[in-house]
């Protein structure tokens, strides 16, 4: 399985939150917290977390880009497609229709809890997590990970996320189906049928004569 180091992702504003300003009921709960921890008072603390929060979103984006470019590589992801008919996805992988694409079955789960992977299903909209600087929610961070522009909605994408880069070679008993390209060789398929054995399904996909999809037949 691929994984890809987050910054290398397709859309230049994955994993990415965008930016809000604190609401001033914030401003009052960090300032009372960091005030008790520095002894410094609860006004002066105060004001700076509300001119801190008046700074121009883009100087926050531009900062953090700087940041992550200049960091070593700190999160690895492996993109999946929960549907297998879109004529759109094939055109992107599995080599332009010549390829093979595989599904997983339920031990996925199993691996990625062993493994301490998350397993997240992706988010798609037009407005990017909202994260105020200081962070008062950590939540957003996560949603941001999981969530991409409508653009990309046709991907039906789950994401395997992880701290590491995952040298994670699938066994014969974990390919659940195989789904063999329209234009691929006619090896591929024949290596392809030699899982039959071990209960894996192989399909072949064709151009589906009514829709705009890619049909699969079980062969």
């Amino acid at each position: 399985m691929r994984w890809k180091d987050f910054r290398q992702l397709d859309d230049l504003m994955e994993v990415l939150p965008g930016y809000r300003s604190l609401t001033e009921a914030e401003v009052q709960s960090v300032a009372k917290v960091q005030s008790a921890k520095t002894g410094i008072s609860f006004e002066k603390c105060a004001f700076f977390y509300r001119t801190l929060s008046e700074m121009n979103p883009t100087y926050w984006e531009r900062e953090l880009r700087k940041l992550i470019d200049e960091q070593e590589a700190m999160m690895f992801i492996c993109s999946m497609s929960a549907r297998a008919d879109s004529g759109a996805m094939w055109g992107l992988y599995a080599e332009r229709h010549q390829g093979i694409v595989f599904g997983v079955g339920p031990v996925l789960e199993r691996i990625c809890a062993h493994k301490m992977i998350l397993t997240r299903e992706v988010l798609y909209d037009e407005t990017r997590p909202q994260l105020a600087i200081p962070v008062v929610d950590k939540n957003v961070l996560l949603a941001a990970v999981r969530t991409k522009s409508r653009d990309w909605d046709y991907q039906v994408e789950w994401r395997l996320i992880s701290p590491e880069v995952q040298n994670w070679p699938l066994k014969r008993e974990e390919v659940a189906e195989i789904i063999v390209g329209y234009k691929a060789a006619p090896d591929i398929l024949e290596l392809a049928l030699t899982y039959r054995a071990d209960g894996t399904r192989v399909f072949q996909a064709y151009p589906d004569p009514k829709r705009h999809i890619m049909a699969l037949k079980l062969v």
